[in-house]
């Protein structure tokens, strides 16, 4: 059973696909190079594909949150550290059960971000694996690898995607060195991100129940 944010991340894989399916190449297939300008279609794609996997990875550590309110001693060193030191002025706010509110916190400060911090803000390979140590204590995207894609190529694919969709939405062009968008480049986007969304929800789950005891989903 995956997680609720994999299904939600899939309902955008497949907005991504309804995109792609208005390709000229796709509506009127035939030999040579398609009609029209394809690079509004293209574009649109790559950035709802990264927009797919940002949400996917926020959702998933908010996701996490009852599991690690369920017990202190499931809280892992890194996430009591942020916690320590978002309260160092008034630890009070851990009295009685009120430490499940600044777990609360802390996991929605580092995800989608809380007054003075902006969250994950740039799903990157780095800032993903932070986050994913913070709360479910492994760099599971070091650990994220399937037939033919290894885990280095598979942090390399995702910083990628992050810089395409960058240079796309901040300047509106790719940058040179990332080469031109085809049909088959944005299909092989999706793909993979979806592949990886699994393996990353298996990691999740695997990771939250060695530190819960139970299946989280």
């Amino acid at each position: 059973m995956p997680s609720t944010a994999r299904v939600t991340c899939q309902r955008l894989l497949d907005d991504v696909a309804i995109l792609v399916s208005f390709h000229p190449t796709i509506r009127n297939p035939g030999s040579g190079r398609p009609p029209g300008d394809t690079r509004p279609l293209l574009n649109a794609c790559t950035v709802l594909t990264y927009t797919a996997w940002e949400v996917y990875v926020e959702d998933l550590l908010l996701e996490s949150i009852p599991f690690l309110q369920s017990d202190q001693k499931y809280i892992s060193l890194e996430l009591r550290k942020l916690i320590a030191k978002r309260v160092e002025k008034s630890p009070w706010d851990l009295a009685g059960d009120s430490w499940k509110r600044q777990v609360e916190k802390a996991v929605k400060s580092i995800s989608v971000g809380d007054v003075g911090t902006w969250g994950l803000n740039t799903a990157n390979s780095k800032n993903v694996n932070v986050a994913f140590e913070t709360v479910f204590d492994s760099r599971l995207l070091d650990y994220c690898s399937w037939k033919g894609i290894s885990a280095p190529n598979s942090k390399a694919y995702v910083d990628q995607l992050v810089r395409r969709r960058g240079s796309i939405v901040h300047r509106g062009v790719l940058d040179a060195a990332d080469g031109s968008l085809t049909l088959r480049t944005v299909r092989d986007w999706a793909a993979w991100l979806g592949n990886l969304a699994d393996k990353v929800d298996i990691l999740a789950s695997a990771a939250l129940k060695g530190l819960t005891g139970s299946n989280p989903w």
